[in-house]
């Protein structure tokens, strides 16, 4: 879990927030990770051969492979969630499967960081959540169900911070900042987080999964997490640093300044809380379009 506390093991459903396994399509339990079900009249679908009424609590109830049965969403903390991947660029609302425990540190991410550190710089509600997918039948992560690509994250403002059009890229140094805040409150919960710095393969959505160990601290050999450090750093800093994903002393150096303007104690490469208090930091900066 990213926390230790008792408020992020989800709360036993009741009823209404339940519907039955059988009614769930044979395609949404057979098919693809995606089930464009109706408009968001569920919160989560459970399906045959777990208890109903109880949410497993944490991602100690990962299987391999995942039962496609398991866990059907169509919100994360109560944001819809949405597909725009089919061809006709249009947004429209999707249901998509993981595990419980997956499902669990997705809710978390929304209510613990993504939704209170952008508010905190002005933003409305979140309006919706756009993905790429989550549990898909293959191997890796992805085939656990403890993984979720995120395309797009709407705010009721107006405000789309879109990873599938490559923020990364723009003009505009307040979107780009923004993309990084994203990516930041997605690194407090998931290990690993892969981005445009990470493979070409990832330049257009945010990939978050539980291979990695959590809750996450800032690992030097990892080119997962010093090359989106790295941009950061430059980004919000002015580093100049080279993007090559190795933590040198240049490195070291850029980021022992950013701990110090953001006042940032501890180590954040051995101290889960230190790393968080600097994600943290990052996130309310690009939200608020500045540097430091």
């Amino acid at each position: 879990m990213a926390h230790s506390s008792a408020s992020d093991r989800p709360s036993r459903p009741t009823r209404r927030h339940l519907l039955q396994g059988t009614a769930l399509t044979a395609a949404a339990l057979v098919g693809g990770g995606l089930f464009a079900g109706p408009a968001h009249a569920s919160r989560l679908i459970i399906g045959p051969g777990l208890e109903e009424g109880v949410l497993p609590p944490t991602e100690s109830n990962i299987i391999t492979p995942m039962s496609p049965t398991e866990a059907l969403w169509n919100e994360i903390d109560g944001v819809p969630t949405m597909y725009i991947r089919d061809g006709s660029g249009v947004r429209k609302p999707a249901s998509f499967r993981s595990t419980f425990g997956f499902y669990a540190t997705c809710e978390t991410w929304v209510r613990d960081s993504l939704r209170p550190l952008s508010a905190s710089q002005g933003y409305s509600g979140l309006s919706f959540i756009t993905s790429a997918g989550a549990y898909v039948n293959k191997a890796g992560q992805h085939g656990a169900g403890t993984a979720v690509d995120i395309d797009e994250i709407g705010w009721s403002d107006g405000r789309i911070s879109r990873m599938i059009g490559q923020d990364w890229r723009s003009g505009d140094s307040a979107t780009r900042k923004r993309y990084y805040a994203v990516g930041a409150t997605m690194r407090i919960h998931f290990h690993w987080v892969l981005d445009h710095t990470y493979n070409t393969a990832h330049h257009d959505h945010f990939h978050g999964d539980f291979g990695g160990p959590r809750p996450p601290v800032l690992q030097k050999g990892s080119s997962s997490d010093v090359g989106p450090a790295q941009r950061v750093l430059n980004e919000f800093q002015g580093a100049g640093l080279a993007e090559d994903d190795i933590w040198g002393p240049l490195t070291t150096a850029a980021f022992n300044t950013s701990k110090s303007r953001l006042g940032i104690s501890g180590d954040p490469h051995t101290s889960a809380a230190s790393y968080r208090a600097w994600l943290e930091a990052v996130a309310r900066k690009g939200f608020a379009g500045v540097g430091w």
